[in-house]
């Protein structure tokens, strides 16, 4: 078991956006929705690579590109065009990238459970 310092520093670092995982039949595991069941759970943080998330939202971007075209939607491309959708990005914080990365995440993952 982790002391108290630790503990805040794990509950710290999960709340600047890095990844939580705990500890479950001899793997490390992540989790968005933690217990804080300290006594009987180790938990851990693992830092996220900011340009990896960049790279991976700049494909998803390219992706609604293809989907737009496909389906004629000028709005999405005008907007696309304007190049808002890509200087967002450089204005982010590193805590608004993370967000911004769940997000699409999650957005993808609803769109494949449909």
């Amino acid at each position: 078991m982790k002391d108290l310092l630790e503990m805040i520093e794990v509950m710290q670092n999960f709340h600047d956006g890095h990844i939580l995982q705990y500890y479950s039949n001899g793997e490390w595991v992540e989790t968005k929705h933690p217990t804080w069941d300290w006594s009987n759970i180790d938990y851990r943080t693992t830092e996220r690579s900011i340009d990896d998330m960049i790279s991976k939202l700049m494909e998803y971007e390219i992706n609604m590109i293809k989907e737009a075209v496909d389906n004629d939607d000028d709005d999405y491309l005008e907007n696309i065009l304007s190049g808002e959708a890509f200087i967002q990005y450089a204005n982010m914080s590193d805590k608004q990238i993370i967000e911004q990365f769940d997000e699409m995440n999650e957005e993808r993952s609803n769109k494949e459970n449909q």
